[in-house]
């Protein structure tokens, strides 16, 4: 999965109003537990009214669940920034 890929599942999933997903593979090239170097690790932040009053352990749950797929692939590790609009200054 790539940034593209991930971007198509999270607007489907969590509608956001702000979303940046962002490859940080380049900076994790060798590193243990992962055998390819390609779309491994990732930054996200997404905003979305799906988070409101969502404590953040759910909000992270859910956006590792949207990607379970991809982790049975190449993904190795997500970065998550998950706020309700109202959080994020709207």
């Amino acid at each position: 999965m790539n940034a593209d890929d991930m971007r198509r599942v999270f607007t489907a999933v969590f509608d956001p109003i702000h979303m940046i997903v962002r490859d940080d593979s380049h900076a994790h090239h060798g590193h243990g537990g992962t055998l390819h170097t390609e779309n491994t690790h990732f930054s996200v932040t997404i905003v979305s009214a799906v988070f409101r009053n969502m404590p953040l352990v759910t909000r992270h749950r859910l956006v590792m669940a949207s990607l379970k797929e991809a982790f049975s692939h190449t993904l190795h590790a997500v970065a998550i920034t998950a706020k309700s609009p109202e959080e994020w200054g709207g």
